[in-house]
C-alpha cells in the first residue's frame, strides 16, 4: 500500500495537489485533492523517514499544527508514475516541485506574454510543422491576411502552422499571444529555399 502525489490534472502547473492511497500504517490525506498552496511537507521532528503534510490553513485558523497526512514512512509514498522514492528528502522535493510549478505558473501569468523568436528553414515544396512557445500565453490568434497559399493553423493546437509553400522566400505570419494581463504581437518566420 502507499500514498500516489499527482501534482493534479495540469502536471506542476496545477492549482490542486492529490494525495490517494493509504500507507500501511493506515495513514491517508484528510482531503484527497487538496489546494496545493494550502498544504506544505517536513519532516517529523523525532524521525527523519516519516513525511507530514501540514494543513497551512487548518494550522493558520486554529493557531496549532494541523496535519493533512499523518507520519509517513518515506518509502509508503510514490509519486504520479507509481515510483518510490529514495528518502525523505525527495518527498519533500516533489511536493515542493508541484507547489512552487503552480506559484511560478501564477506568477508567468501576471504580466503580458512574452515574445521570443519563433521560425523555421524549409526546402521549397517541403511540408513544414512549426509553432511558438510561451508558457505566459492563454491563447494565440493568427493573421491569416499574412499566410500565403498552403500554409494554416493547426485544427488542433492553435500554436502551430504548417503546410508547402511553392516559393523561395521569406515569410513572415503575424500573431497575437494573450493573457489576462493583455496582448503580445510577434512574428513567425518559415525561411524557403
Amino acid at each position: 500500500m502507499s500514498i500516489k502525489i499527482t501534482c493534479g490534472p495540469a502536471g506542476m502547473g496545477s492549482s490542486i495537489i492529490i494525495f490517494s492511497g493509504v500507507s500501511s500504517e493506515g495513514n491517508s490525506s484528510a482531503n484527497i485533492i487538496n489546494n496545493v498552496i494550502g498544504v506544505a511537507a517536513r519532516l517529523n521532528e523525532y524521525d527523519s523517514d516519516l513525511v507530514e503534510v501540514i494543513d497551512v490553513y487548518g494550522t493558520i485558523n486554529r493557531g496549532h499544527d494541523t496535519l493533512d497526512v499523518q507520519p509517513t514512512h518515506y518509502s509508503q509514498w510514490v509519486d504520479e508514475d507509481d515510483n518510490p522514492f529514495q528518502n525523505a528528502g525527495d518527498v519533500l522535493g516533489y511536493i515542493d516541485g508541484c507547489r512552487l510549478g503552480y506559484l511560478g505558473h501564477q506568477s508567468a501569468m501576471t504580466r503580458t506574454p512574452r515574445i521570443g523568436v519563433a521560425g523555421a528553414l524549409v526546402g521549397v515544396g517541403s511540408f513544414f510543422e512549426t509553432s511558438i512557445s510561451t508558457m505566459t500565453t492563454g491563447a494565440i490568434f493568427w493573421d491569416e491576411s499574412t499566410f500565403v497559399p498552403g500554409v494554416e493553423v493547426s485544427r488542433f493546437d492553435r500554436r502551430k502552422i504548417s503546410g508547402t509553400i511553392s516559393s523561395t522566400g521569406t515569410y513572415n505570419f503575424a500573431y497575437t499571444a494573450s493573457n489576462l494581463n493583455g496582448d503580445s504581437s510577434g512574428v513567425l518566420t518559415v525561411t524557403v529555399l
